[in-house]
């Protein structure tokens, strides 16, 4: 009797265990990982199919990064609105097992499965395929090459799962680029040889992943940090893929598709350069003002000269907009202090006349933005226009105090505050409110191996 109550207890928590898992954040395809089975029964022989698979010694696999990380997933595959379950192992053998089970009338059975050979599962996704709803299954591998991953693509078929596609690739974004209501999937790939960068863009055929289009990147990319989707001055859909930079900085490569063809609008087509687009500071492409075109960063001051690197000037950006076959447009300028995750939004009235300084000690730090030597008026000593100071630590509250700022923003670790002058000179002060707009709190972007890659 005892030992029959401790087999039914086990495999009731080994059904709450699942239940848990299948109650885990769902992305845009469903609330059904968000909400509890109504009846237990209904999983009772998926966990029985399941349990099978645990009996030969695999564990539950997990994905390393993304939206879709539980070990058990359902998503409507076949766009019946019916949802599937989607099962993540790993063998003893250390090789990953991914199962597929559709729901029926008694609860689940299998209908397909497949075999993984990376280091880890480093992200799931599930692609559109068609308009009708259909989603195919992307399996995103870890590598030995921290830099590369590996991806299959598979599709539920009556064969059950099926490779629709394998690749090896640096960066990845999963978007419907060309608005028919299924995805492109878009790989920056790395050539082994020549250590160029392309972009790859593959759209789902005939059953099938064919490539649509590809296109060099600038040949500075030394290894690609971030992509995104977004609209170009000109009003195309385009990839904005932001990379570090041989010897130093940060580029952007805007590609654009037209017509189902690719084409970089920010690369030298003789040289192969993206210098265009160089920067020194790790800022990446995003909508700065608002208006719904992704604006790329750059140098507002020629950056060449060691000195100059080593000055505030680096932080200041201009953004601007790009369009094929037009001159690049400036929207806007910025000061970027990355490391403390804060930027202005440049004054117009300010224009190349402020220059920018910053101090620091222990816990607190002050970038004074000062009217330049030579625009001074006369009879004019301050030139101080603007102080921002950032407090961190146990004491930052006590230190802004002492201070006497007033605050900007607070977060878990800082406190943002700014100082503004009595006496600033006459046509370039500014007023709190005026403060108040300019200033930013920057958004952290996921990087080319986390989610949405």
């Amino acid at each position: 009797m005892e030992a029959h109550s401790k087999g039914k207890t086990g495999k009731w928590l080994a059904l709450v265990f699942l239940i848990l898992l299948l109650s885990g954040c769902s992305l845009e395809y469903g609330d059904g990982l968000l909400s509890l089975p109504k009846l237990p029964g209904e999983y009772l022989l998926l966990q029985h199919e399941i349990d099978a698979i645990l009996s030969t010694g695999a564990v539950y696999a997990t994905a390393e990064t993304g939206g879709d990380r539980q070990a058990v997933q359902l998503v409507d595959m076949d766009g019946d609105g019916e949802d599937e379950a989607i099962a993540f192992f790993r063998m003893p053998g250390g090789d990953f097992l991914v199962c597929a089970y559709q729901r029926t009338a008694d609860g689940y059975e299998e209908i397909g499965r497949a075999e993984g050979f990376g280091s880890s599962i480093h992200a799931v996704h599930y692609p559109r395929v068609s308009a009708d709803g259909h989603l195919a299954l992307a399996l995103s591998w870890g590598l030995e090459d921290a830099s590369t991953y590996g991806m299959t693509v598979f599709g539920i078929t009556e064969n059950g799962l099926e490779s629709l596609l394998d690749i090896q690739y640096s960066s990845l974004l999963v978007e419907d680029m060309n608005g028919d209501s299924a995805d492109e999937l878009c790989f920056a790939v790395r050539d082994a040889v020549t250590g160029g960068y392309s972009l790859h863009i593959y759209n789902c055929q005939d059953e099938g992943y064919r490539l649509m289009s590809e296109t060099p990147l600038c040949v500075e990319v030394r290894s690609v940090a971030l992509m995104r989707f977004g609209t170009t001055r000109g009003g195309r859909s385009a990839v904005f893929v932001d990379s570090a930079a041989t010897g130093g900085g940060y580029v952007t490569d805007v590609v654009s598709l037209e017509g189902g063809v690719a084409v970089n609008e920010t690369v030298d087509m003789v040289a192969g350069s993206g210098a265009v687009t160089w920067r020194l500071v790790s800022v990446s492409s995003t909508d700065i003002n608002g208006d719904g075109v992704i604006d790329v960063p750059v140098a507002a001051e020629p950056q060449s000269g060691q000195e100059t690197q080593q000055t505030e000037a680096r932080f200041k950006l201009q953004w601007v907009d790009f369009a094929q076959g037009e001159e690049p447009e400036p929207v806007a300028e910025t000061y970027h202090s990355v490391a403390e995750e804060w930027y202005l939004m440049w004054p117009d009235i300010w224009g190349g006349a402020v220059t920018a300084s910053r101090r620091s000690s222990s816990g607190v730090s002050r970038t004074t933005f000062s009217l330049a030597p030579d625009r001074l008026p006369e009879r004019k000593s301050n030139r101080t226009l603007l102080t921002v100071c950032v407090y961190t630590g146990d004491n930052r509250a006590s230190y802004a105090v002492a201070d006497g700022v007033k605050i900007l923003r607070q977060t878990a670790g800082s406190i943002y505050g700014y100082i503004l002058p009595e006496n600033a000179p006459e046509g370039y002060a500014l007023t709190d409110e005026d403060v108040s707009e300019i200033f930013r709190l920057m958004e952290r972007d996921w990087t080319a191996g986390g989610y949405p890659q």
